[in-house]
């Protein structure tokens, strides 16, 4: 079991920065999920093998929560295993109605899949942040003694909102910026605290005044999920619109 979980942190850690070099693409890279209970949950995901071989994954779900750094990545969370047990078992990958643990893929070939997720009528509120990860089995070319050479993974974050909602908590911990600025770009870092129980979802604009207090800029902030009981770090350098 720890074996396992070890392989899929390793995984879940680099497959943002290799999801590029992946023969394999998946759609959405994110599901947000607002539910009652009792109710039942489906959501379509999309997986496309974009090799020019068969390719087969493994299937598995892994907890995570908001990294340490508030940059918005997730972390892997091996403490959260036992906590998520019970909504896991309620929790299926299918296809037309067969759950599935594994999926070979030809050649080029997409497919529809669906993730269906069972509320309990006494499903009290909570959070739950996952991913359905699809790793691929090792082939005849690839390296058997390279875990990352023999495997690769890719998945989609789920965050799973089970109502009802509290009130929402928080506010801007940290706004630093320059008090005067000739030219532009406009460096700025803004830290955002969620004290509430459910994640929320934000967006925003910075607006550039000059010294005659009229508007002389526009920035769009970056529309980001900021986890429950955490911080979310948002800089210049993650908007588009910084530079401009």
């Amino acid at each position: 079991g720890f074996l396992l979980f070890a392989i899929c942190y390793l995984l879940f850690a680099i497959w943002y920065a290799d999801a590029q070099e992946l023969s394999v693409s998946i759609d959405p890279t994110i599901l947000q999920i607002e539910a009652t209970a009792p109710s039942l949950i489906k959501s379509p995901i999309s997986i496309t093998n974009q090799s020019d071989q068969n390719a087969t994954y493994s299937i598995f779900l892994i907890p995570f929560k908001a990294k340490s750094s508030s940059n918005g990545e997730p972390e892997f969370d091996s403490s959260l295993i036992e906590e998520y047990k019970n909504i896991f078992a309620r929790v299926q990958v299918s296809d037309e109605n067969q759950t599935l643990t594994q999926i070979t893929l030809a050649p080029k070939q997409k497919k529809d899949l669906n993730l269906s997720i069972r509320i309990l009528k006494d499903e009290r509120p909570k959070d739950y942040y996952f991913s359905v990860i699809f790793i691929s089995e090792a082939n005849e070319k690839q390296n058997e003694n390279s875990l990352v050479g023999a495997r690769a993974g890719i998945g989609t974050n789920v965050l799973l909102s089970i109502g009802p909602k509290d009130q929402t908590k928080g506010h801007i911990q940290e706004f630093s910026g320059p008090f005067f600025a000739t030219k532009g770009p406009i460096r700025f870092k803004l830290n955002i605290s969620n004290k509430s129980n459910h994640y929320i979802s934000i967006k925003g604009n910075l607006l550039i005044k000059n010294i005659f207090g009229q508007t002389v800029g526009n920035l769009d902030i970056t529309p980001s999920n900021i986890l429950a009981q955490s911080n979310r770090l948002i800089e210049s350098e993650d908007n588009k619109d910084a530079d401009e």
